[in-house]
């Protein structure tokens, strides 16, 4: 007997729905046996109309046939890693628009049948985030060259100036001073 045996049906739940990401368990056929509130918050759907569908529910159309192969061959390797390393993935809400994610699988068993939980998070916030800082970073970088371009303009068009004693301090000699120019006759 494992310290885990002990816990309630309700104390599982709960811990489950205190979890900060969306989750799911699927059952090696696909279809998703266990959904948190999370899943009900950022989907729309509610816990029991998406219990005992495919978890392709939850995905774009566009996805679903090339998913199923990845999840097959995902219950051929049984380990836990990130889906879609490198890759853009994309969920759908009931209404069906489309929201950038992350997802973590994790193989699990009940004792008897082997099943996957996976983790979803929404990472629309920080995408936008992430674009912000690219377009601002994007604007620092051409003030920055445009000062150095006005910087070169404005050096180049006081040397002339620098050069002529008269104008050492800035502002042109007083009248007396300065340099006397001879003329011949």
């Amino acid at each position: 007997m494992d310290e885990y045996s002990a816990l309630s049906p309700e104390l599982i739940r709960s811990i489950l729905d205190s979890a900060p990401d969306a989750m799911v368990v699927i059952d090696r056929t696909g279809i998703i046996i266990l959904a948190n509130q999370q899943v009900t918050e950022l989907f729309g759907y509610d816990r029991a109309d998406l219990v005992g569908q495919g978890v392709e529910i939850l995905l774009p159309r566009r996805f679903h046939a090339r998913h199923v192969m990845h999840r097959q061959q995902y219950a051929a390797s049984g380990r836990r890693r990130p889906m879609g390393t490198g890759l853009d993935l994309f969920a759908s809400r009931k209404g069906g628009s489309e929201f950038p994610v992350e997802i973590c699988l994790s193989p699990i068993t009940d004792g008897v049948n082997a099943l996957v939980v996976a983790a979803i998070r929404d990472v629309s916030d920080r995408q936008r985030v992430q674009m912000e800082l690219r377009e601002a970073r994007a604007t620092a970088e051409s003030a920055n060259l445009a000062k150095g371009r006005f910087l070169a303009t404005a050096s180049h068009d006081l040397r002339p100036a620098a050069a002529d004693p008269r104008l050492a301090n800035g502002r042109p000699a007083p009248r007396g001073q300065g340099t006397t120019i001879s003329v011949r006759r």
